[in-house]
Protein backbone atom coordinates (compact mmCIF):
# COMPACT_ATOMS: atom_id res chain seq x y z
CA UNK A 1 0.00 0.00 0.00
CA UNK A 2 1.78 3.53 -1.24
CA UNK A 3 1.31 5.64 1.72
CA UNK A 4 0.14 9.71 0.54
CA UNK A 5 1.41 12.45 1.54
CA UNK A 6 0.12 15.41 3.84
CA UNK A 7 0.58 17.60 -0.03
CA UNK A 8 -0.91 14.95 -1.73
CA UNK A 9 -4.05 14.72 0.92
CA UNK A 10 -4.49 18.67 0.87
CA UNK A 11 -4.71 18.84 -2.64
CA UNK A 12 -7.21 15.67 -2.65
CA UNK A 13 -9.67 17.06 -0.06
CA UNK A 14 -9.51 20.62 -1.28
CA UNK A 15 -10.38 19.39 -5.04
CA UNK A 16 -13.52 17.20 -3.41
CA UNK A 17 -14.59 20.43 -1.60
CA UNK A 18 -14.05 22.32 -4.62
CA UNK A 19 -16.85 20.06 -6.63
CA UNK A 20 -18.71 19.96 -3.47
CA UNK A 21 -19.22 23.64 -4.04
CA UNK A 22 -19.36 23.44 -7.98
CA UNK A 23 -22.22 20.99 -7.50
CA UNK A 24 -23.72 22.93 -4.94
CA UNK A 25 -24.18 25.88 -7.05
CA UNK A 26 -25.79 23.89 -9.85
CA UNK A 27 -28.43 22.33 -8.06
CA UNK A 28 -29.66 25.28 -6.04
CA UNK A 29 -33.73 25.77 -6.12
CA UNK A 30 -35.81 29.17 -5.72
CA UNK A 31 -35.53 32.40 -5.62
CA UNK A 32 -31.72 32.23 -6.93
CA UNK A 33 -30.44 34.10 -10.50
CA UNK A 34 -30.88 32.00 -12.89
CA UNK A 35 -34.00 30.58 -11.89
CA UNK A 36 -35.81 31.32 -15.60
CA UNK A 37 -33.60 29.49 -17.71
CA UNK A 38 -30.63 31.34 -17.48
CA UNK A 39 -27.25 29.80 -16.64
CA UNK A 40 -25.87 30.45 -13.82
CA UNK A 41 -22.52 32.70 -14.16
CA UNK A 42 -19.82 31.39 -11.36
CA UNK A 43 -16.23 31.15 -10.89
CA UNK A 44 -14.76 28.11 -9.29
CA UNK A 45 -11.84 28.42 -6.92
CA UNK A 46 -9.16 25.47 -7.09
CA UNK A 47 -7.28 23.59 -4.03
CA UNK A 48 -4.38 25.60 -5.12
CA UNK A 49 -6.00 28.90 -4.89
CA UNK A 50 -6.31 29.58 -8.63
CA UNK A 51 -10.11 31.34 -10.07
CA UNK A 52 -11.40 28.89 -13.19
CA UNK A 53 -14.37 30.91 -15.23
CA UNK A 54 -17.16 27.92 -16.05
CA UNK A 55 -18.04 28.22 -19.86
CA UNK A 56 -21.61 29.83 -18.63
CA UNK A 57 -19.72 32.81 -16.60
CA UNK A 58 -17.74 33.52 -19.91
CA UNK A 59 -20.23 33.51 -22.45
CA UNK A 60 -22.07 35.87 -20.10
CA UNK A 61 -18.70 38.18 -19.53
CA UNK A 62 -18.88 38.62 -23.89
CA UNK A 63 -22.24 38.89 -24.58
CA UNK A 64 -22.01 41.49 -22.12
CA UNK A 65 -18.99 43.06 -22.95
CA UNK A 66 -20.72 43.12 -26.89
CA UNK A 67 -23.53 44.52 -25.98
CA UNK A 68 -22.12 47.39 -24.17
CA UNK A 69 -19.41 48.06 -27.28
CA UNK A 70 -22.04 47.89 -29.55
CA UNK A 71 -24.22 50.24 -27.38
CA UNK A 72 -21.35 52.61 -26.61
CA UNK A 73 -20.89 52.46 -30.68
CA UNK A 74 -24.25 53.46 -31.26
CA UNK A 75 -24.78 56.27 -29.15
CA UNK A 76 -21.07 57.66 -30.10
CA UNK A 77 -22.62 57.46 -33.76
CA UNK A 78 -26.55 59.16 -32.42
CA UNK A 79 -24.99 61.40 -30.18
CA UNK A 80 -22.40 64.00 -29.46
CA UNK A 81 -19.72 63.88 -27.11
CA UNK A 82 -16.39 65.43 -26.37
CA UNK A 83 -13.24 63.23 -26.99
CA UNK A 84 -10.51 65.31 -25.82
CA UNK A 85 -9.73 69.40 -25.41
CA UNK A 86 -6.45 70.73 -25.24
CA UNK A 87 -4.91 74.86 -24.88
CA UNK A 88 -2.11 76.06 -26.13
CA UNK A 89 -0.33 79.12 -24.33
CA UNK A 90 -0.75 82.26 -27.35
CA UNK A 91 1.62 85.31 -27.34
CA UNK A 92 -1.36 87.66 -28.19
CA UNK A 93 -4.20 88.04 -26.34
CA UNK A 94 -7.52 89.02 -28.85
CA UNK A 95 -10.97 88.81 -28.84
CA UNK A 96 -12.76 85.58 -29.15
CA UNK A 97 -12.83 83.44 -32.31
CA UNK A 98 -14.91 80.81 -32.73
CA UNK A 99 -14.28 78.09 -35.83
CA UNK A 100 -16.81 75.62 -35.94
CA UNK A 101 -15.75 71.99 -38.01
CA UNK A 102 -17.16 68.73 -38.66
CA UNK A 103 -15.31 67.08 -35.74
CA UNK A 104 -13.43 69.81 -33.78
CA UNK A 105 -14.32 72.71 -32.19
CA UNK A 106 -11.63 75.88 -32.42
CA UNK A 107 -12.24 79.05 -29.88
CA UNK A 108 -8.79 81.55 -29.49
CA UNK A 109 -9.34 84.76 -26.98
CA UNK A 110 -7.46 85.79 -24.10
CA UNK A 111 -8.16 85.95 -19.85
CA UNK A 112 -7.15 88.10 -17.77
CA UNK A 113 -5.67 87.17 -14.69
CA UNK A 114 -4.83 90.00 -11.40
CA UNK A 115 -0.89 89.49 -11.44
CA UNK A 116 1.98 87.69 -13.26
CA UNK A 117 1.27 84.59 -12.29
CA UNK A 118 -2.27 83.90 -14.05
CA UNK A 119 -2.40 81.34 -16.94
CA UNK A 120 -5.52 80.12 -18.60
CA UNK A 121 -6.57 76.84 -17.85
CA UNK A 122 -10.00 74.73 -19.33
CA UNK A 123 -12.11 75.29 -16.22
CA UNK A 124 -14.65 72.22 -18.40
CA UNK A 125 -16.10 71.86 -21.67
CA UNK A 126 -19.78 70.17 -21.63
CA UNK A 127 -22.31 69.11 -23.90
CA UNK A 128 -25.82 69.59 -23.39
CA UNK A 129 -27.91 68.49 -26.68
CA UNK A 130 -25.94 69.65 -29.13
CA UNK A 131 -23.77 72.39 -27.56
CA UNK A 132 -20.92 72.31 -26.48
CA UNK A 133 -20.05 74.91 -23.43
CA UNK A 134 -16.27 75.68 -23.27
CA UNK A 135 -15.45 77.68 -19.76
CA UNK A 136 -11.95 78.90 -19.68
CA UNK A 137 -10.51 80.36 -16.49
CA UNK A 138 -7.80 82.72 -15.47
CA UNK A 139 -5.92 80.51 -12.22
CA UNK A 140 -3.02 81.72 -10.46
CA UNK A 141 0.10 78.83 -10.61
CA UNK A 142 2.36 80.17 -8.38
CA UNK A 143 3.96 78.62 -5.30
CA UNK A 144 4.23 80.24 -2.02
CA UNK A 145 7.73 80.75 -2.36
CA UNK A 146 6.82 82.56 -6.19
CA UNK A 147 6.59 86.73 -6.16
CA UNK A 148 4.53 87.90 -8.88
CA UNK A 149 4.35 90.91 -10.65
CA UNK A 150 1.41 93.17 -9.66
CA UNK A 151 0.42 94.03 -13.02
CA UNK A 152 -2.56 93.11 -14.55
CA UNK A 153 -2.04 90.36 -17.59
CA UNK A 154 -3.77 88.98 -20.39
CA UNK A 155 -3.02 85.40 -21.56
CA UNK A 156 -4.16 84.44 -25.10
CA UNK A 157 -5.03 80.94 -25.40
CA UNK A 158 -6.20 78.39 -28.30
CA UNK A 159 -8.88 75.54 -27.07
CA UNK A 160 -9.47 72.77 -29.64
CA UNK A 161 -11.62 70.84 -28.73
CA UNK A 162 -12.18 67.00 -30.76
CA UNK A 163 -15.92 65.83 -31.01
CA UNK A 164 -17.67 62.26 -32.19
CA UNK A 165 -20.80 61.72 -33.04
CA UNK A 166 -22.95 64.23 -35.21
CA UNK A 167 -21.41 67.75 -35.77
CA UNK A 168 -21.89 70.29 -33.06
CA UNK A 169 -24.70 72.90 -33.53
CA UNK A 170 -23.41 75.53 -31.62
CA UNK A 171 -20.50 76.43 -28.36
CA UNK A 172 -20.73 79.25 -25.82
CA UNK A 173 -17.78 79.92 -24.71
CA UNK A 174 -17.38 80.93 -20.96
CA UNK A 175 -14.54 83.62 -19.66
CA UNK A 176 -14.23 83.42 -15.33
CA UNK A 177 -11.48 85.43 -14.87
CA UNK A 178 -10.63 89.05 -12.49
CA UNK A 179 -14.02 90.04 -14.25
CA UNK A 180 -15.76 87.61 -13.34
CA UNK A 181 -17.76 85.00 -15.00
CA UNK A 182 -19.39 85.89 -18.10
CA UNK A 183 -20.42 84.24 -21.45
CA UNK A 184 -18.14 85.82 -24.22
CA UNK A 185 -19.22 84.32 -27.90
CA UNK A 186 -21.64 81.79 -28.88
CA UNK A 187 -21.78 80.53 -32.32
CA UNK A 188 -24.03 78.27 -34.86
CA UNK A 189 -23.89 75.81 -37.54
Amino acid sequence: MKQIGRRETLTRVGVGVASIVALAGCVTTGGGAGDEGEESASTDTTASGSSESSPAADSHRDSDTEMTETRSETERQTQLSVVDTTLDDQPVCQEPVVTLDTNSLTVVGCVRGSNGCHEPVIKRTTVEDSTVELVVESVDTSSEKTACTSVITENGYRVTIRTAGPPAKAITVVHDDMTGQRTVATAER
